[in-house]
C-alpha cells in the first residue's frame, strides 16, 4: 500500500511538470538568473510622490530601466543635498525606514525595459528658525552599483533638520 501511494505521488508530480504547472526554471527576467547590473547610462531617475506630515518630509525617487534588455539594481541610493548652485551641502545620510515607508532591506531587483524601482527619501523639517539645518534645492542621486554617473533632481527649496536624510532600499 505504501509503495502504491508513493508511486501515485511520483506520477502526479511528473504529470504536473509535463503539464507546465510546476516549472524548474524561472522566466527570462527573474531575480535568480544572471542579469547584468544596470549602468547609470541604462537608467533614468525621476521624482515620484512627495509626502509631508508631523514635521516630516518625504519624496519617492523612481529608478527606471531605459534600455531594451533587463538589468538589475540592488541596495540603497546615495543621496547628496545640493544648494541653488548645485554645490554640495553637508549631508548626513542613513539607511532604513522613513516616516512614510518601511525599509525592505537590500535585495536584487530585476528591471525589465520600462520598469521602475523606488526608494523613499525622508527627512525632518525644522520647527524653529534657530534649529540646526541646511537648505537644499537639489538632490544628487547615485544608484547603487553604478559608478559612472549621478542624477541631479531639482526639489522645492527646503530646510533639512540637522542635515539628516534617510533612504530606503530600492523596492518595487
Amino acid at each position: 500500500m505504501y509503495q502504491k501511494i508513493r508511486r501515485s505521488a511520483w506520477l502526479s508530480a511528473v504529470g504536473l511538470l509535463v503539464a507546465g504547472l510546476v516549472t524548474g526554471t524561472a522566466g527570462p527576467a527573474s531575480a535568480g538568473q544572471d542579469v547584468p547590473a544596470c549602468a547609470a547610462a541604462d537608467l533614468s531617475v525621476a521624482k515620484g510622490e512627495s509626502q509631508a506630515g508631523m514635521g516630516q518630509r518625504g519624496l519617492d525617487i523612481l529608478v527606471s530601466n531605459s534600455m531594451r534588455e533587463p538589468c538589475a539594481v540592488r541596495g540603497y541610493p546615495k543621496i547628496q543635498l545640493l544648494d541653488d548652485n548645485r554645490e554640495r551641502v553637508h549631508t548626513e545620510e542613513t539607511y532604513g525606514s522613513t516616516y512614510f515607508a518601511p525599509d525592505s532591506g537590500e535585495h536584487q531587483i530585476v528591471l525589465k525595459p520600462g520598469e521602475s524601482a523606488r526608494s523613499n527619501i525622508g527627512y525632518a523639517h525644522p520647527t524653529a528658525p534657530d534649529e540646526p539645518q541646511v537648505t537644499a534645492s537639489h538632490l544628487q542621486v547615485t544608484v547603487p552599483g553604478t559608478t559612472d554617473g549621478a542624477f541631479v533632481l531639482p526639489i522645492h527649496k527646503t530646510q533639512v533638520y540637522q542635515a539628516k536624510v534617510t533612504a530606503t532600499a530600492l523596492s518595487t
